[in-house]
Parts: structure tokens; sequence; C-alpha cells
């Protein structure tokens, strides 16, 4: 599963500089660092977020600094009144070991992929939807 870079960039809130990504996580302290070196914490509620069905939701923490009132780039980093917000997933830490392991490893990943897709193709193909099972122009 690809690793998805968190949050967007946009012209009227977050920049590129300041997006998840850019924010380090303590997993001792259970606190995430900001670029400008605040600490945003957790209070350590668990919050639901519903998906189509029931079983797609997952649980998560919610991370905020009182600290986002005073900084000077708040502006580049939420457009968010009260500050920003980071959620975390309770699988995060499978995701970032993941990730970990495809960084490790990108030709098995891509071997993987390569061998996957068809069969996917073939089963969607089955089903009804009959697009070609064909990459690139030419063999299309």
């Amino acid at each position: 599963v690809a690793h998805p870079d968190q949050g967007k960039s946009n012209e009227n809130g977050t920049q590129p500089e300041y997006l998840v990504s850019k924010f380090i996580y303590n997993k001792e302290a259970n606190t995430y660092t900001c670029p400008q070196g605040q600490t945003l914490t957790t209070t350590g509620s668990w919050h639901k977020k519903t998906g189509r069905t029931e079983e797609s939701g997952y649980m998560y923490q919610k991370y905020r600094t009182p600290a986002c009132k005073t900084c000077p780039v708040k502006d580049q980093c939420t457009s968010r009144k009260g500050g920003r917000e980071i959620d975390r997933s309770q699988y995060a830490d499978a995701v970032e070991e993941n990730h970990q392991r495809y960084k490790d490893n990108p030709q098995l990943y891509r071997k993987r992929q390569e061998i996957n897709e068809h069969i996917f193709g073939t089963i969607k193909r089955k089903w009804g939807y009959n697009y070609t099972d064909l990459i690139g122009l030419e063999k299309v």
C-alpha cells in the first residue's frame, strides 16, 4: 500500500514545509514536534473516524499546542483559527513500518506490483468492466 502524503498544501493555508510529514513524532512521549520546535501533545482521548461501513472506521488521537496562537508562521502552517491539529491513526505505526520496508527494498515491491496488478485487471474484466488490459498507447 502506498504511503500517504498526509495533508495538502495550498496558497491560502498549509505550505509544503509545514505538511504533517515535516512534523517529527516521538513515540516514547507520544508527541509531535513542529518545524518551529513546538511540541504538540494529545489528551490521550481516542476519537472514532467513521467510514462507509461500521467496519471501515478507525480510531485516532488529536495533537495540538497552545503555542500556535503566538507563532509567527501560523498562516503558513494552518488556516485553522485554533491552531494546527494533527490526527494520528491507531494504524500509524504499522503504516510507517511498511513504508520503511518499502524504502529498504523497493525492487521487491515493484515486482509485487507487476505480479498483482494483472490479476486485479483480469478479475475486473470478468465482472464486466470491459476496459483494456494493455498498457501503453501502441499496445492499446
